[in-house]
């Protein structure tokens, strides 16, 4: 039985881990065997909210994005996370009631791998990864909770942080790490309004927008952020 990778604690705060550094490189590596990976472009739909949840995507390398409609927001479809290399999409759906309650597509170019939903839910799949599995959608859940309220700039971070790792969201230039992502979804997912979002993006360790480049974001040094991320929950 796969529990998760015990080289690091449980983090109280600050962003969920994905399921790839909960199970190690071994188990994700075993995890991942006999699965099918396939390539998806750049917008790709992943999964439709209000469609049965049939099967879990694994995400092997790309960003994609999480998006949920109605929620008692004005807003059609708002933002709610970025998720990663490693993280798992829709397993809450085919653990649950069968419907998915958000729509996911692809952000960047992504790999991904497809677990059908019986697999999933398997004796002896369970058996393996259950725990893991739980263990990581806790984590999950612990951290959509925190992102709606407290500290706006840890929010802020946390959203973020998914994006460092992708060569297509994140570029080092001579004054910073640049972030590909619309200031609009951004502040869809806060909650919070486009003079609250410039406030914040003045102040450390973002350096405002990229000047001449639209849609890009100015992160002067990611270790700032990761640090900014990890406050969230905690104490502000």
């Amino acid at each position: 039985m796969t529990l998760c990778n015990n080289s690091s604690p449980e983090p109280l705060f600050g962003p969920s881990r994905t399921f790839q550094e909960r199970v190690g490189e071994p188990g994700w590596k075993r995890f991942l065997g006999g699965l099918s990976i396939i390539s998806r472009p750049t917008g790709w739909p992943l999964m439709h909210q209000g469609e049965r949840g049939d099967h879990v995507v694994v995400v092997v390398k790309g960003v994609v994005g999480v998006k949920q409609a109605g929620g008692g927001s004005s807003v059609l479809s708002r933002l709610l996370a970025f998720r990663r290399d490693g993280d798992l999409i829709g397993d809450l759906a085919v653990l649950g009631p069968g419907v998915r309650t958000a729509t996911v597509r692809a952000w960047t170019a992504c790999e991904v791998a497809i677990v059908p939903g019986e697999r999933f839910r398997s004796r002896e799949f369970q058996g393996e990864w259950g725990l893991a599995v739980l263990a990581y959608i806790a984590g999950r859940e612990r951290e959509a909770q925190m992102l709606r309220a407290g500290d706006d700039l840890a929010r802020l971070a946390c959203v973020l942080v998914p994006l460092l790792g992708n060569s297509e969201l994140a570029q080092w230039r001579t004054d910073g790490v640049h972030l590909k992502v619309c200031q609009q979804d951004l502040a869809e997912c806060l909650g919070v309004g486009p003079k609250r979002l410039r406030q914040l993006l003045a102040l450390p360790p973002f350096g405002g927008t990229s000047e001449g480049r639209r849609g890009w974001l100015v992160v002067r040094d990611p270790r700032w952020l990761r640090a900014a991320a990890a406050r969230l929950g905690g104490l502000s």
